[in-house]
């Protein structure tokens, strides 16, 4: 049993499944509130083409949006980015703001043993967020609670080109 967390920025299409892939992923946990990425070099990371792919190498598609921060997280990491002068994509840390606020929103009551039911018979799932950097995106704040379940076997996949 392993626990994955993977995020789509920095990747193809190729690298971004060849890494699932590799990891011979079971089950993908979309934890993202919102399921679009704009444009078209993400497209692949889109709910409905996501699923359609995840479909064909057999990988079991999950979405729990009660694991996503907040609107108001969100908004609070995006003023500290700002104020950084950073972009999204290119944030290689949370703010202590955020942290903050998606332990308390969504940590503080969180049940490893009942996300990993939740999960069924799932053996290597992978959590599944935007940021290409794991320290980045709450995926990895996520996945330091869930390692217990998971007896702490826990590996960021990466999927750059």
């Amino acid at each position: 049993m392993r626990l994955f967390t993977i995020g789509v920025y920095g990747s193809t299409k190729q690298s971004f499944f060849a890494a699932l892939q590799a990891a011979k992923v079971d089950l993908f946990v979309d934890v993202r509130r919102r399921r679009g990425l704009r444009g078209k070099t993400y497209a692949y990371a889109n709910a409905t083409a996501l699923k359609k792919y995840l479909k064909e190498l057999g990988i079991e598609y999950l979405h729990l949006p009660d694991l996503a921060p907040t609107q108001e997280a969100i908004a609070s990491q995006g003023e500290a980015d700002k104020r950084a002068g950073v972009a999204r994509r290119a944030r290689q840390e949370l703010d202590p703001g955020f942290v903050k606020s998606y332990e308390h929103d969504c940590l503080a009551n969180l049940d490893p043993a009942g996300v990993r039911e939740q999960l069924g018979h799932a053996k290597r799932p992978v959590l599944f967020c935007v940021e290409e950097t794991p320290g980045a995106c709450h995926r990895s704040l996520l996945a330091d609670r869930l390692a217990p379940a998971w007896r702490g076997q826990v590996q960021h996949l990466v999927c750059a080109p």
